[in-house]
């Protein structure tokens, strides 16, 4: 059997979030939220697994975990993947994003040993509150030529702006703080209603 895995930090559930998603959603249909429930902060995304690995895997979390002191997580921010003016991806950051980035460097080195890759990408911790659709083209936008747009396309591209708006309104807003006390062991079944996440394991930290 092979499952869709990756590594997280689970994140409790913040009313300041809340809200601002409510925010966002109410700028556009166009925007899916993440539930409080599925909110998280990924560490390392590791794609299909054979459930035979999973054990490996979990050897490897213990020895990482036990190696990492429990951290507070201040919840500081909001910003969009790839950029605020082409917002696909909407996220909270954090205050200090140190702690999970050594954590980060050392989850890769233990699991680059079982053969996986390590990540080109240098890691920016976030937790992602919601995502946007895409219907019309983006530089269709960027470019002036938001007048010659017609219907629903100009309809979609005026909320996308709203939803950046709200996005650059709150560049240092603070949405609450926990203490990092576990790393999870996640897996997540894709559906027509978005993903299912179901936490495998939970390793904890030193305290």
């Amino acid at each position: 059997m092979v499952l869709r895995c990756f590594i997280a930090i689970e994140v409790p559930s913040f009313e300041s979030i809340r809200k601002l998603q409510m925010e966002l959603k109410g700028a556009a249909n166009s925007v899916r939220l993440v539930s409080p429930e599925n909110q998280h902060m990924t560490m390392k995304f590791l794609g299909d697994v054979e459930e035979e690995r999973i054990d490996d895997i979990s050897n490897a979390l213990v020895e990482v975990a036990g190696a990492t002191s429990e951290f507070e997580m201040s919840l500081l921010g909001a910003g969009a993947f790839p950029s605020i003016s082409r917002p696909r991806i909407l996220w909270i950051g954090l205050e200090d994003p140190i702690p999970p980035s050594i954590l980060a460097a050392r989850l890769e080195d233990s699991l680059s040993i079982l053969g996986f890759p390590r990540e080109k990408k240098t890691f920016h911790p976030h937790v992602t509150i919601a995502r946007v659709r895409q219907g019309v083209k983006r530089q269709d936008y960027q470019e002036g030529r938001k007048g010659d747009m017609k219907g629903d396309m100009k309809g979609d591209m005026d909320m996308i702006h709203c939803v950046a708006e709200i996005i650059r309104h709150n560049p240092l807003t603070f949405y609450g703080s926990f203490v990092a006390t576990t790393l999870s062991l996640i897996s997540s079944q894709l559906t027509s209603g978005g993903p299912v996440y179901s936490t495998m394991t939970r390793t904890p930290f030193r305290s």
